[in-house]
């Protein structure tokens, strides 16, 4: 009976992780179902075989967020990028089984050994980096702390999980003794993502910017996932260091979800990636 109860406890665990990391996911599927004619540059993606060009000379890595398929996260943005002739490779990370709950350290090396594949398949020297949400965390903890900067060309991320959150279905889960432990045994990720979690105190204790690394981080004030919205920013004033919301481009609705097939969103990110933009 014990079992029964602890197993019906999990499930109520992933199921408010998920409602609240994956909020109006449905309405980001919506958007992405009118775009379908992208999945035939799907098989693109993960080509060993592509050489960066002038126009892109670093493959782009993408990351993705808590729980999300990395297929699903990136068929949006991943063939746009395909489609304007970069390199494209995606990891999935974390898993527990699902993707993105495991320890953050832990996933960083996971991107580590993927970067590392990827420079030595293209001979590039670098490459560029986008991710959304935990995948606009997790990275920070890769480039500070696994001696990643040296790898990374530029940085971006979509609603960046960067401060964590406080949104009220983590902060009520975290708070109740007997679901803590559960939580954290199910999505060790989940409890390093709080609002002044050890994790974060530790990330950032020697600052903010990432040496020698351009990092745009992109926020929607719609955002519900990633609360306060502007802890998806890096609080530095170094010139390495851009932060802005999706809204200061164009008033739009773009929440958490749907920032990843937003097509503004994609044209910031394309923008900041491209040698003729300066930055």
């Amino acid at each position: 009976m014990r079992t029964g109860f602890l197993s019906a406890l999990a499930m109520a665990v992933v199921s408010v992780i998920n409602a609240t990391l994956i909020h109006d996911h449905e309405r980001a599927l919506e958007n992405m179902e009118k775009r379908v004619d992208l999945l035939k540059d799907w098989d693109l993606l993960n080509d060993w075989d592509c050489k960066p060009n002038k126009e892109h000379p670093f493959p782009l890595v993408l990351v993705h967020a808590t729980l999300a398929p990395a297929g699903l996260n990136w068929v949006y943005h991943g063939t746009r990028f395909r489609r304007k002739n970069y390199c494209v490779f995606l990891l999935s990370y974390g898993q527990r089984p699902l993707n993105g709950l495991g320890p953050i350290e832990d996933s960083a090396k996971e991107l580590k050994e993927f970067v590392d594949k990827v420079l030595m398949v293209t001979k590039a020297p670098q490459v560029d980096m986008l991710g959304h949400s935990q995948g606009g965390l997790m990275p920070l903890y890769y480039m500070k702390r696994l001696d990643g900067a040296r790898n990374v060309h530029k940085f971006g991320a979509l609603a960046p999980a960067t401060h964590g959150s406080s949104a009220s279905g983590l902060a009520i889960l975290f708070s109740l003794p007997l679901l803590t432990d559960v939580a954290k045994f199910f999505c060790p990720a989940c409890d390093q993502m709080k609002t002044d979690s050890k994790f974060l105190k530790d990330l950032f204790q020697d600052g903010e910017t990432v040496p020698n690394v351009p990092c745009f981080m992109l926020a929607t004030t719609w955002d519900t996932a990633v609360t306060p919205y502007n802890n998806s920013f890096l609080r530095s004033n170094s010139p390495l260091v851009k932060n802005k919301t999706i809204q200061e481009y164009c008033n739009v609705p773009v929440d958490h979800s749907a920032i990843f097939v937003d097509l503004l969103a994609f044209n910031i990110m394309d923008d900041s990636f491209t040698p003729s933009a300066g930055r």
